[in-house]
């Protein structure tokens, strides 16, 4: 809510793509945002109130950053304190599950959801074209 009590602002996890005003935006939260916010949906609970304490919020930080180092540890590894140094992008990329199946270490490789239909190999299968019948003259 603004000072003035006119304009409410949502805040970020309640937001969609098609409340954004550009391509970019529309982009960027697709890309970035909405994949961080759905993994931490997972094990965080966030204020529901649209207007949280100070407390509420320095809560939802610190179990965030415990809910990450908890499920991409190979991201803490080495003394590195990536929640200061990464953009939102790059998390965006470690979160990933192919990037926990690269990089991750054993226990964030348990704790990766089942394969869905999504996410599946696809196979080694190489595509193979139909020849043509050559025409005779």
């Amino acid at each position: 809510m603004s000072d003035e009590g006119q304009k409410c602002v949502k805040p970020f996890k309640d937001l969609s793509s098609n409340m954004l005003p550009t391509k970019e935006l529309k982009d960027a939260f697709k890309l970035s945002w909405k994949k961080a916010f759905a993994f931490l949906a997972a094990g965080v609970t966030f204020p529901s109130n649209s207007a949280p304490m100070e407390e509420q919020i320095d809560e939802a930080c610190n179990n965030s950053i415990d809910y990450l180092k908890s499920r991409v540890s190979y991201c803490f590894a080495d003394g590195k304190n990536p929640v200061t140094e990464w953009a939102l992008s790059t998390w965006a990329n470690r979160l990933s599950r192919s990037s926990i199946e690269k990089k991750g270490t054993a226990s964030d490789k348990e704790k990766l959801p089942p394969l869905t239909n999504r996410n599946t190999a696809k196979g080694s299968n190489k595509r193979v074209r139909k020849e043509e019948p050559t025409p005779c003259i």
